[in-house]
Parts: C-alpha cells; structure tokens; sequence
C-alpha cells in the first residue's frame, strides 16, 4: 500500500495497545457512515475503483425512492424538454406542398403542437401551424401548415414528409391582439428502477492465528490520526470480500421478471434479489464495437454521449478499462497527439479526514472539450473470470474493453453513486461481526473474569468472522455513459 500518501498497513504483532473500540469490526458498528468510507478509500484506489470513486468519496444515492421492503429502489431521470415528432405522411399538397404560399396538410403521430407553433422538418424547412389540429385516419393528427418564407416559388418536397421523418418545434409566432399562445407540453421524467443485492462471506480462524494483526494508521506514520487494526487473516479475507463487492457492482444481472416474480430461492425459501450492475444498467444503444482503435472512434463515441448528458451540471467521463485498453489508447491518440494535452492530475482528492490521494490517474482533455479519465480495472485483466483471449495477443479480450462513466452532477448528486440500506444509524453497506468458538476475536480473555464460564456460539476451536452488505450501484442518467467492446477477428 505505498502509494497512499497518508494512509498505511503495516504488520504488527498483537499488543496491549490494540484495544476492542479500535478494531475494525467494533469500529463499524460505532461509526458505520465514517468507517465505510475509510474502508473503501483504504481497499479502492488500485483495485477496486468503483467502490472508491462512489462510496469512498461519500458518492452514496439519496433521491431514490424505496419500494416494497425498501429492498427495490426508482429515480427519476427528465428528459428533454423539447421532442422531435414522427411524421406519420402527408395529407394534402401534392408533389410540392406549400408552392405559392398554399397550405398543405401533414399527418404526425402525437398531438404536440397547437395554432401558431412554427415547425421544422429534417431538411431544415420552416413553416406554420395555420390550424388546430384534428384527428387523422391513420391513428395520428393532422396539421395545416404554410410556408413562412413569402417567394412563390417555394414549397417543401414531399420526401420531407416521408413515413418516418420528424419536425420539430422552434417557436410560436402570432399576429397582434392574437387569442392563440401555441403549445406547451409538460415533460415528464423516465423512471428507472433497481433493486438492492445482499452479498455475505464468512472465513474461520483458530486461537493460534490471531497474533498477527494488520494496522491501518490514518494520517501517516509519525502523524496524528486514528488507528485501526484486523486480524492478518482478516485483512486478506478483506481483499477478496472487496473484489467480489466490485465483481457484484459491475457484472451483475437483474432478476426480477416483467411480473415483478423472482424465481431464484435460497435456502430458506426466500427469494434472492439481484439487482443490475454497471454494464446493465448501460443504454445498449451506447454499447460499440471495435477491431482497431482509433481517434476518429473515440471522438464520435464521446460526442454521442455528451448529447445524451445535457442535464449534466459537469462534464467529466471516468473510462474503466483494462491494461490492453490503455495500449490501444495510446496507439489511437499518437495518430493525432497535436489535438490533445496529457495532464498529470489527482483527479480526486479526498477530503475525510484529511485524506487525499494523488498522481494514480491520466486525464487526456481535448475530444471537442471533453475530458476523460482513464481509470485502470483489474477486473477486466482477471484470466481467471476472463478466459475469452484476443487472437493475435493472447490477452483476456476483456482487457479491450473502457467503459465510460459520466460522473458529472445531476440535481446536486453524482450521476453514479452507491445505493445502501439503512436508516436511523444503521448502514448495511458494510457488516461485519464475530461468533466465538474456543477462542474470543479479541484474544485477551483467557485472564478476564469468568472467563471459564463466558457462553460461547459453537464448539468451533477458534472463532468466526462474518461479513454481509446490502447494496447496489446507481447511475441516474444511464444515456450519458457507454462502452468500447473489442471484436478482434
């Protein structure tokens, strides 16, 4: 862990000094809001960045709305005010509608606009709703228009008008003393919906192992700060709990039929929930493939998501991506270095207690304004989960992948953030608690009073550590992020 500038592990043996308050497992039922984001500040940066960059910097949802048992959660996402509008066929008109300043009528498939609304179709021509609208015979409404320009030798060609196109609204234009005001048409927001999963792990340890301990001292050698301490054995136990925290958070699949049904049941009987992860939670339209990268791809793929994030009050894509990404990256953006400036960066420095973290990340800027971030995600250079290779480098193709985030704001909150049950103090982000068997966690009862006498859970020589976390991942505008696939032949 050297790359932290104040945070540090260091192995030690067990001394007087580590005291109950200050393990990690009593610390958590104390200060769960604090320690869980220590937790994930500590374990994150290098390996499991998801967690760092939500709950690590306090990215936890707030404006959801829980559902039944509070175990599915909804967030509203608004869309653009103003919509585009099939075009369903033209009425009346002929081949040139709206030659010598004649009106012309036009089927569409909502009824949107109103009397005085001035329309543009694709091609850019202009014109004027003359009429309320009445209703079609093709399940539609139908709109008079005419031609704003006044030369009569116009009019607008009817492909415009063609099953399919769209038109759009630019203003209202009326004549004096009018009574008509044009539309106006309230939008509402899409409504998402995801439900929260319960992940658990449980490891053993005999009296013999718990001498050797791991600290974690918060400010730094020789500095002030606060300290905690686990079990070595813990402490690994900790890494892989982390990674499959991470695993969850990106990969899982939302099991929940149409009919609201889950049809998965644990052993008790009750169902198991499993909500989305990251990649489902993707929009597929924003999910593209590539055999080379280049610059020109990765322009075109950004600007596509910018204009999906327009509610966005930042512009700022994190790109997840493993090792290999990175190599093709850096192919792509030596075609066309001149466009681009590499910027040594912190990206994002901690402010809980004074924790801050600098030089892990490459922020490239350029790309028409935008800015990305690219993030290294041991998940996708796994061998072990990612056993499909790319034919010429014999590397997990996962590896190929990036796929970007959007953590700009949206309504005062970060468009990806952590969702996780509790209330009223408690917070099941994180759990974590012992069952004692021979041998207590603390391992400095054996003198204590009653100690021959203290009840114990189960006849385990030793004792066990349980974790268990209830949550789920979050991305408000889910339009505004995307992935890059590689499909090597």
């Amino acid at each position: 862990m050297s790359g932290f500038n104040q945070l540090q592990f260091t192995k030690s043996k067990w001394h007087s000094g580590m005291t109950e308050e200050n393990h990690l497992a009593q610390a958590l039922l104390t200060q769960p809001e604090v320690l869980t984001k220590t937790i994930a500040y500590a374990f994150g940066p290098r390996k499991y960045a998801l967690g760092y960059l939500t709950q690590g910097m306090g990215h936890m949802a707030k404006n959801v709305k829980t559902m039944i048992g509070n175990r599915q959660y909804r967030w509203p996402l608004m869309g653009m005010l103003a919509r585009a509008i099939p075009v369903i066929g033209l009425v009346s008109g002929g081949s040139t509608p709206g030659i010598n300043r004649s009106t012309f009528q036009v089927e569409i498939s909502e009824k949107h606009f109103a009397l005085g609304d001035v329309l543009r179709t694709d091609g850019g021509y202009v014109f004027r709703v003359q009429a309320d609208p009445t209703p079609g015979t093709n399940g539609g409404w139908v709109y008079t228009g005419q031609l704003v320009k006044p030369d009569p030798t116009l009019f607008i060609p009817s492909s415009e008008f063609a099953r399919g196109t769209q038109l759009s609204k630019d203003f209202t234009a009326v004549e004096e003393y009018s009574n008509e005001a044009g539309s106006f048409m309230m939008a509402t927001p899409f409504w998402f919906e995801n439900q929260l999963t319960t992940v658990r792990s449980t490891f053993s340890m005999s009296g013999g192992a718990q001498t050797d301990v791991m600290v974690l001292q918060i400010g730094g050698p020789g500095r002030k700060g606060s300290m905690l301490w686990m079990y070595e054995q813990e402490y690994q136990h900790m890494l892989q709990w982390n990674e499959q925290c991470e695993r969850m958070m990106w990969y899982s699949e939302y099991n929940r039929d149409a009919a609201g049904q889950i049809h998965l049941p644990g052993e008790n009987g009750r169902p198991v929930l499993i909500g989305a992860g990251v990649h489902e939670q993707i929009a597929p339209s924003n999910r593209r493939s590539y055999t080379v990268l280049t610059e020109n791809l990765i322009r075109e793929f950004m600007n596509d998501l910018q204009e999906q994030a327009y509610n966005s009050e930042s512009k700022k894509w994190v790109a997840f991506c493993g090792w290999w990404f990175f190599d093709a990256f850096d192919r792509a953006m030596k075609t066309s270095i001149q466009r681009y400036t590499l910027v040594d960066t912190k990206f994002i420095t901690g402010s809980g207690q004074e924790l801050g973290l600098g030089g892990q990340f490459v922020t490239y800027k350029g790309l028409n304004g935008n800015e990305i971030t690219l993030v290294h995600n041991p998940l996708y250079d796994n061998p072990v989960q990612n056993r499909k290779l790319h034919p010429v480098t014999g590397k997990p193709l996962e590896s190929y992948r990036a796929t970007f985030l959007d953590f700009g704001m949206y309504g005062g909150e970060s468009n990806i953030a952590m969702v996780a049950k509790g209330a009223d103090g408690i917070d099941r982000s994180m759990l974590s608690w012992f069952t004692a068997g021979s041998q207590t966690p603390t391992g400095g009862d054996a003198g204590a009073k009653g100690y021959m006498s203290a009840m114990r859970s189960n006849a385990l020589d030793g004792w066990a550590c349980h974790f268990l976390s209830e949550k789920g991942i979050r991305i408000i505008n889910p339009l505004s992020c995307g992935m890059l696939e590689c499909v090597a032949e």
